[in-house]
């Protein structure tokens, strides 16, 4: 953009020179110098002059004006159309040095943006570390609890059936107790109906 930039300006310049050139030739009269006639020699050639010649040379006069106003206007006007591309010019320069300093301005910001959304993407992602962290954390510590509670609880299921069961033997001890207790009455009794009857 820059190279086209400086070849725009380069071939305004050059056009600028030539046209300006070609003015100036222009206006430059290339003929000899008249030779100036010899002072010596005197000659005076009469002419009778009426009111048509008259007329005619104030035409040729008004015309000659005309003609040198129609050539001063000319060049004014082609001066003021080289002052009117100098400026168109200059401003489209400027324009062209604004809209590059407007998207440098805009590349900066840009580039502020995404590095602004990468900072908060890699605060999101180690917030998200540390959510996962601590609900790993809290995984672990659940699954702990809930083994020590597991392990508890297996240690009362085991205590409590160690102790049914030493009931259940007590139990049986005693039922045992009792019906050697009853065998012992019966067996008793029934010797002492034997007993009685042989009396």
């Amino acid at each position: 953009m820059k190279t086209s930039t400086n070849l725009i300006a380069f071939i305004t310049a050059l056009s600028l020179h030539l046209i300006v050139g070609g003015l100036l030739l222009m206006s430059v009269d290339f003929s000899l110098p008249k030779d100036e006639p010899k002072e010596a020699v005197s000659i005076i050639e009469a002419t009778i002059i009426n009111q048509q010649m008259l007329d005619d040379l104030a035409k040729n006069a008004q015309k000659n004006k005309q003609a040198k106003q129609q050539k001063i206007d000319d060049e004014r006007q082609q001066k003021e159309r080289e002052q009117a591309e100098v400026a168109r010019q200059e401003a489209l320069l400027q324009k062209q040095k604004e809209d590059k300093i407007r998207a440098d301005k805009e590349a900066i910001q840009r580039k502020e943006q995404e590095v602004l959304r990468q900072q908060q993407e890699v605060k999101r992602l180690e917030a998200e570390k540390v959510a996962a962290a601590q609900a790993l954390q809290e995984k672990q510590k659940a699954e702990a609890e809930a083994k020590v509670l597991q392990e508890k609880k297996k240690a009362d299921d085991a205590a409590r059936a160690l102790k049914e069961k030493q009931k259940a033997e007590e139990d049986a001890k005693a039922l045992k107790l009792k019906q050697d207790a009853e065998k012992k009455e019966a067996a008793k009794k029934e010797a002492e109906r034997v007993k009685a009857e042989r009396r």
